[in-house]
This record gives C-alpha cells, structure tokens and sequence, in this order.
C-alpha cells in the first residue's frame, strides 16, 4: 500500500471508529500511531519515536508531551494528542 491508500484508510477508520475511541490511549493506538506509520516512522523504536517524551528538554517546562518524533537523534517534532472530539 502507498501513503495515499494508508491515509485513506485512516480517514475511513476514523469515520467508522469515532464513537468508539472514547480515551487518549484508543486514539493514539487507533489513528495516531497508524499515521506515524504511514509517514515512515517505525513507531517501535524509541531512536525513532518516543511515546511520554519529557518536553523540558525542549524549554517547555516540567510537561511530557504525548510523542517526539526524533531524526538524526534531536526531536524534530513532538506530538500532544487528545481522545477524539476533545480540544487541544
């Protein structure tokens, strides 16, 4: 499959499974997850992506974010999630 057919996939799990992800934890197994897959990330590897990332490294105060997405062994990116229908 090709990213074009994994993100459409995704999108049809999320209309399909909207009701169902009623927690943090079900979203991120359910969409989050499966998107850092279909962008190329190997979601088990902590060199690679790191669930609970500790922000203060990044100057954010005492938070952990819910992942940081590393390249070249620096965070390039950190992701906060929210079960679905929630506000950031």
């Amino acid at each position: 499959m090709g990213f074009r057919e994994d993100i459409q996939r995704l999108a049809e799990t999320a209309k399909r499974s909207r009701s169902l992800l009623s927690s943090e934890r079900a979203t991120q197994m359910t969409l989050v997850e499966p998107f850092f897959k279909a962008l190329g990330y190997n979601v088990s590897d902590p060199t690679e992506v790191v669930p609970e990332f500790e922000a203060s490294y990044l100057g954010i105060g005492n938070e952990r974010v819910d992942y940081a997405i590393f390249r070249d062994g620096k965070p390039a990116l950190v992701v906060e999630t929210k079960r679905v229908g929630e506000s950031l």
